[in-house]
């Protein structure tokens, strides 16, 4: 515009002096007053040079390696291949995704064409795990650690005592396979342990000892526990509660008044228990019935044996007839 002359402030000088301009009226500035080939740390005032921006793209100390897709895939194992498309368990907090209202997964290959959702419901011991197949079959089944790995929980050993295992309520429920119930309860009746001896030797009992009866004759003995050629003991195969029935008649003979006579109750070798005596009180008796039972608490390999004393001075035989001597032992349920 005429008669207008810019003039700019020099500072180094304290003077107004003409602003510079090019034949065509153009702005002339100074670069170096606005344009830095030195980066230094605070400059706001001056831009970068093209030079510097062309060393640091070169300087390779000045960048980070670059991340690839490959990089990317790798750092969360391998989840994804190329396309984006999941090809690994994808473990996820449900915490996390509680809020998604619907989750689809798509497998192309039609061997492989499922979908499983897995759910440790806060406890890291159990989870569940639910199959989705493209034929529209779904299974799910519970899985419970064992300290070694995952077992399906339907087939892990159960202990009804302790609770380590679901509760079964026998009366509602359903069967499987051929055999009922009814059966069942049977089978386990008939075999429970169960023997039935008797003595037909006419064994002779000394006077003043107390003497083992041998029931040498055996009408059943369904788990093979009683010795009746050795030891005529009982031994039980297992732990439980036993019921021991014992009868014997002597033979006829002539007793003292006064004499004791008892059975006794032998376990592991030692008196249990004397359930039967009696003193005899007339002479006219000479044919003495004993009969009595007893309940023993057995632990697996105990043994039970039944010894008879008499105290008349002299000896005296047992009847030799089955109809009279014999040994019952059955396990209780």
């Amino acid at each position: 515009m005429d008669g207008i002359v810019l003039h700019g402030w020099d500072e180094t000088n304290k003077v107004y002096v003409k602003i510079l301009v090019d034949a065509n009226g153009n702005l002339i500035i100074n670069p170096v007053n606005i344009i830095d080939d030195t980066p230094v740390d605070g400059e706001t005032g001056k831009a970068i040079s093209s030079n510097w921006a062309y060393d640091h793209k070169e300087d390779v100390s000045a960048h980070h390696a670059k991340y690839t897709d490959s990089d990317a895939r790798a750092s969360i194992n391998n989840i994804f291949d190329s396309y984006g498309r999941l090809v690994a368990p994808l473990n996820v907090n449900f915490n996390i995704v509680n809020w998604i209202n619907q989750l689809r997964y798509r497998q192309s290959l039609a061997s492989d064409n499922y979908c499983e959702v897995k759910s440790f419901i806060n406890n890291p011991n159990i989870y569940y795990s639910g199959h989705f197949s493209a034929g529209g079959k779904t299974s799910m089944n519970i899985y419970r650690y064992n300290g070694t790995d995952y077992k399906i929980l339907q087939d892990e050993d159960h202990d009804h005592t302790s609770g380590n295992g679901a509760q079964i309520n026998h009366t509602t429920l359903s069967n499987i396979g051929t055999n009922t119930h009814a059966q069942i309860d049977s089978y386990i009746a008939d075999s429970s342990p169960r023997v039935r001896a008797t003595a037909t030797g006419g064994q002779s009992v000394p006077s003043g000892t107390p003497s083992k009866v041998q029931f040498n004759n055996e009408t059943w003995d369904v788990h093979s526990e009683y010795d009746n050629t050795t030891n005529y003991r009982f031994t039980a195969n297992s732990d439980g509660y036993y019921k021991i029935d014992v009868s014997f008649r002597f033979a006829t003979a002539t007793w003292n008044i006064g004499t004791f006579i008892f059975i006794a109750i032998y376990v592991n070798g030692v008196q249990y228990s004397i359930p039967f005596w009696l003193t005899v009180v007339n002479t006219a008796y000479d044919k003495h019935m004993i009969t009595c039972f007893e309940m023993v608490n057995l632990s697996a390999y105990d043994y039970v044996e039944i010894y008879v004393y008499q105290g008349d001075g002299v000896a005296h035989n047992l009847d030799n007839s089955a109809l009279y001597n014999r040994l019952l032992i059955n396990k209780l349920k």
